[in-house]
C-alpha cells in the first residue's frame, strides 16, 4: 500500500473529521481554523475535534524556536495545514508564539505549546535526546500516552511515567492514516463514548496501573505548577 505524504493525509484527515462530525454542530474561524463534533451535553464549547489555522514559513521559524530543537520536516508539514490540534483523544502540539491570546468565549482557541515536550516541563529523562515530542494520547489518566518522532522517522507512544513503549508506527503520515480511523471507532454518530474500545492502541494494558502507582507516590500537597517548576530547575 502506497503512504501517502503527511500533507495529503492530514488533508484527508480534516475531510474525516468534518464528514463524520459537523452533523452535530461545527464553528469556523476566519483564519481556517475550525472546531466540529459540537457536544454541548458536556460543555457548552465541548467539541470532539479542534483543529489550528495552519502556520506560514515564517510561523514555522518560531515553532522551531518555541520547541528548543530542530523541528522534522513531517512535522511541519503536518504544522503547514494545523498548528496543532484535538482530534478525539489526540492532543497534537502546536506553535503559541510565547502569549495566550484564547478567550473563555472562543470555542477554537489554540493548540498546547510544542515546548512542553521538548524543552523542560513534561520531558522525561528516559527520552532520547534525538526524538521530537508531539503530542499526546488520553487514556483514562490525562495525557498517560505521550507521542514522539524519533531520527528515523518512526513515531513512538511512550507511557508519560515509564520507559515503555506501547505502539510505533513506521511514520507520521502511517500514524494519522491508522489511529485518526481507530479514534473514530471509538465514538457512536452521537457523540458518545464506546466503553469496549480501548482509548490506546497497542500493548498497554498494565498501562492504567502504573500511571496510578506513580500519582500515588508523589507527594499529594505537590500541585502540579510546582511539579512542573521542580522539572524545570533540575536542568
Amino acid at each position: 500500500m502506497e503512504t501517502k505524504s503527511v500533507l495529503e493525509q492530514t488533508n484527508l484527515v480534516s475531510q474525516m473529521m468534518r464528514e463524520r462530525w459537523d452533523a452535530l454542530g461545527f464553528v469556523e474561524a476566519e483564519d481556517g481554523g475550525f472546531a466540529t463534533g459540537h457536544m454541548p451535553s458536556e460543555a457548552p464549547t465541548a467539541y470532539l475535534c479542534r483543529c489550528y489555522a495552519g502556520l506560514s514559513e515564517e510561523g514555522l521559524v518560531c515553532a522551531e524556536e518555541e520547541s528548543g530543537r530542530y523541528l522534522p520536516e513531517p512535522y511541519k508539514d503536518l504544522l503547514r495545514v494545523f498548528n496543532g490540534a484535538q482530534i478525539m483523544g489526540i492532543s497534537l502540539l502546536g506553535a503559541t508564539m510565547g502569549i495566550n491570546p484564547r478567550s473563555l468565549e472562543d470555542p477554537i482557541g489554540q493548540p498546547i505549546s510544542i515546548s512542553y515536550q521538548n524543552l523542560y516541563y513534561l520531558r522525561p529523562e528516559y527520552i532520547p535526546e534525538g526524538h521530537f515530542g508531539f503530542g499526546t494520547m488520553n487514556g483514562d489518566w490525562y495525557s498517560q500516552g505521550q507521542l514522539y518522532l524519533n531520527s528515523t522517522g518512526e513515531v513512538e507512544l511512550y507511557h508519560r511515567d515509564f520507559d515503555l513503549v506501547g505502539a510505533s508506527w513506521p511514520s507520521l503520515s502511517r500514524f494519522l492514516e491508522d489511529e485518526v480511523s481507530r479514534q473514530m471507532t471509538r465514538y457512536r454518530d452521537d457523540g458518545t463514548e464506546i466503553a469496549e474500545v480501548s482509548p490506546l492502541p497497542g500493548d498497554t494494558k498494565d498501562w492504567e496501573r502504573l500511571a496510578k502507582q506513580a500519582e500515588d507516590s508523589r507527594s499529594p500537597d505537590i500541585g502540579i505548577l510546582d511539579r512542573l517548576k521542580n522539572v524545570f530547575f533540575r536542568q
